[in-house]
């Protein structure tokens, strides 16, 4: 009799919302045999992580599925952010041996915890005049050079950028020049961290100083 085939694999690889480490993947799958009845059978899946340089790590093999024609098998201790490669193989449940194997599947394992980024307290308009302003805010640590992202719309589009120096520090300073007056612009602060993780800050506004112009020299 020939062996059952394996169709309609399907991977799922839990959500990571809480952004805790996941070690486990889902995969499931249905046994028929070609142009025939639907076959039971038990599945089994073998999977091994692919290293840098292409090297492949230890086999790993699941228990198999009971007998039957839809399977759902799950993949264990995974590592974060690995990058998996793993094959099906289906077992005929009639006593006859007969085995049949899926095609080769690969994915990437949802990553490990993001660190939070650096926490900005005192965020301050200072310096306000009618075609420029002042951004300052303070960090815990040292953090390199942050920016401002502004513009005179709330959804900041178009978009502005005004950075500071890169040198690392904890009282943080940026300068805005070039704006209109009486102008309403909306800002947040975009700090990075040494550690890769970044924090940006809740939408804030200020206004600009109406323009003094010159009043006109009387006429001769």
């Amino acid at each position: 009799m020939a062996p059952p085939l394996v169709r309609d694999v399907a991977l799922e690889i839990p959500r990571n919302d809480a952004w805790q480490p996941i070690q486990e993947a889902r995969v499931s799958c249905w046994t028929g045999r070609a142009g025939g009845p639907a076959g039971r059978a038990t599945v089994g899946c073998d999977y091994r992580r692919l290293l840098p340089g292409g090297a492949l790590g230890p086999l790993q093999t699941t228990a198999p599925s009971p007998p039957g024609n839809f399977h759902t098998l799950h993949l264990g201790d995974l590592t974060p952010g690995g990058y998996y490669q793993f094959l099906l193989t289906a077992t005929a449940e009639d006593g006859s041996g007969n085995t049949s194997q899926s095609q080769v599947h690969r994915f990437t394992q949802t990553p490990g915890p993001i660190p939070p980024g650096p926490v900005l307290s005192a965020i301050t308009v200072s310096a306000i005049t009618a075609t420029g302003a002042t951004v300052t805010w303070s960090t815990a640590t040292a953090q390199p050079g942050g920016q401002v992202n502004y513009s005179p719309n709330p959804n900041l589009v178009p978009l502005s950028v005004a950075s500071e120096p890169a040198p690392a520090v904890t009282n943080h300073s940026v300068t805005l020049a070039g704006l209109t007056a009486g102008t309403r612009y909306y800002f947040r602060v975009f700090q990075s961290a040494s550690d890769g993780s970044s924090t940006l800050s809740g939408l804030r506004s200020f206004v600009t100083a109406v323009s003094q112009e010159s009043p006109e020299e009387p006429a001769p």
